[in-house]
């Protein structure tokens, strides 16, 4: 088998799989356009399924999202502790305060922040929750695709009028 043909084999292959799933499937690409919407459910529900059986990566996204909520709460409550009549409510750079002999900023809470927390994102593997959650719906759709024929009226899209 010459190299050039053997290069070629896994393209040639990944071309005539997507060409055999497009002709049996042929109301794909109208069911596509009909169920948006429904789709987006579907995706939805599977996200949230795997939030909930994934509990080490909803511990983290609560920590994460939870700590930003607090350290910028934190910033609108210390900057209106203070009296500051000028102050935005949106203060993106809070007063430091004193815990014992160190002075702790925003800075410090965020790098704890991500100190902590991004290393409980890795270990709880986004990643591969994202592809599970990209395969599980891809599978769920096309399948719904493939088992829905195209109506009658598909047949007669192309036609304008009796001539």
């Amino acid at each position: 088998m010459p190299t050039k043909l053997f290069l070629a084999l896994p393209t040639t292959l990944v071309i005539s799989a997507v060409r055999r799933l497009v002709h049996s499937c042929p109301g794909g690409k109208m069911v596509l356009n009909l169920y948006p919407g429904n789709y987006l459910i579907i995706i939805g529900a599977l996200a949230i399924y795997a939030l909930l059986t994934n509990q080490t990566l909803l511990i983290a996204l609560v920590f994460l999202i939870g700590g930003f909520v607090a350290i910028n709460r934190f910033g609108e409550r210390n900057s209106r502790a203070s009296g500051c009549i000028t102050c935005s409510t949106f203060s993106l750079a809070p007063d430091p305060f004193q815990v014992g002999d160190r002075t702790i900023t925003q800075k410090h809470l965020y790098t704890g922040l991500f100190v902590i927390g991004l290393p409980l994102l890795f270990f709880a593997s986004p990643f591969g929750t994202l592809f599970w959650l990209v395969g599980a719906s891809a599978l769920v759709i096309l399948t719904h695709a493939c088992l829905n024929e195209p109506g009658v009226e598909s047949e007669y899209a192309q036609v304008d009028g009796v001539a």
